[in-house]
C-alpha cells in the first residue's frame, strides 16, 4: 500500500516536472522573436554597436516598428524594449508573465541560440535564420534608409 503511494507521489512529480519545462518553453518571448518575419537584432549590453542600435530603435519610432531588438542577457532595460515591441506586434506572450521572468527566459534562450551558431553582435536574423555576416549592412541600411 505505501509503496503504490510512492509511486502515485513519482508519477505526479515527473507529470509536473513535464508540464512545468513545457510551460517554459511556450510562454518563453524567445518562441514569437524565433519566428518573428520581420527583421531582428541580436544584441549585447557589452557591445557598443548594439547599445547604439538600441538607442536608435528607441528614439526612432519608424524603425522601432520595423527593427526588433533581442538581447542575449537580462539586461531589463533592453528586454523592456523587447517586450513593448511585442506586445505592439501583438505577441500575448510578452504580458503573460512578469518583465523580470520573462527577460529571463528570453536572455536564457537567446543566449543558447547565440552560443549554438557562434555569432558576434549585434546580429541580424529572420525567422530564426541568422543572415550572412556580409549582408548586416546591406539589410540594415535598407531599415534604416526606409525609417
Amino acid at each position: 500500500m505505501i509503496a503504490r503511494k510512492w509511486i502515485y507521489v513519482l508519477a505526479g512529480g515527473v507529470a509536473g516536472l513535464l508540464a512545468l519545462v513545457t510551460a517554459r518553453t511556450a510562454l518563453s518571448p524567445w518562441r514569437t522573436i524565433a519566428n518573428e518575419p520581420g527583421l531582428v537584432a541580436l544584441v549585447s549590453e557589452g557591445c557598443q554597436n548594439s547599445l547604439a542600435l538600441a538607442q536608435e530603435v528607441r528614439e526612432n519610432p519608424s524603425l522601432h516598428a520595423k527593427l526588433l531588438v533581442a538581447p542575449v542577457e537580462p539586461n531589463l532595460s533592453l528586454c523592456k524594449l523587447t517586450l513593448e515591441q511585442l506586445a505592439e506586434r501583438g505577441s500575448w506572450r510578452s504580458r503573460l508573465l512578469p518583465a523580470k521572468l520573462s527577460c529571463s527566459w528570453m536572455a536564457e534562450d537567446a543566449a543558447k541560440f547565440q552560443r549554438e551558431f557562434g555569432i558576434g553582435f549585434p546580429t541580424l536574423m529572420r525567422r530564426g535564420q541568422v543572415l550572412p555576416l556580409e549582408k548586416n549592412r546591406e539589410n540594415l541600411e535598407a531599415v534604416l534608409g526606409g525609417s
